[in-house]
């Protein structure tokens, strides 16, 4: 009775999760301003796990039975869609600190490979 109740809790969280990760969540309210209705456009992402188990060896004083499982979302601002009288423009959003840390993981990926070569080389020469 009490695994039923689990699930039944389980499941009606995964609901109301699954629906705020909706299309919602992806095209926001349209804004109008100066002729021009702008709707803000994201990335939405959800999933959700669930595994439980059972033990083997009744002898041991614990429960011989468990599970568990767990979900989210998330979210990003991915564009703008800008709707004006010669049509519709979208607009993508940069991520300034994604593309900062790509440069930096690549300064040192290039500076890691940059030592090697060299450090084997000068042992090279020395034998």
């Amino acid at each position: 009775m009490a695994n039923e109740e689990f699930f039944e809790r389980m499941f009606a969280e995964f609901g109301e999760t699954r629906k705020q990760a909706s299309v919602a969540a992806v095209f926001g309210k349209p804004v109008e301003s100066n002729g021009h209705v702008v709707i803000p456009i994201a990335s939405a992402i959800y999933g959700y796990g669930i595994g439980g188990g059972a033990n083997e060896k009744p002898e041991t004083s614990f429960s011989n039975v468990g599970g568990g499982g767990g979900g989210g979302y998330f979210t990003r601002p991915a564009a703008i869609a800008v709707i004006e009288s010669d049509g519709v423009h979208v607009k993508t959003i940069e991520n300034a600190e994604r593309i900062a840390i790509a440069g930096i993981v690549l300064s040192m990926w290039t500076v890691f490979w940059t030592a090697r070569v060299l450090l084997r080389l000068i042992s090279r020469n020395k034998s």
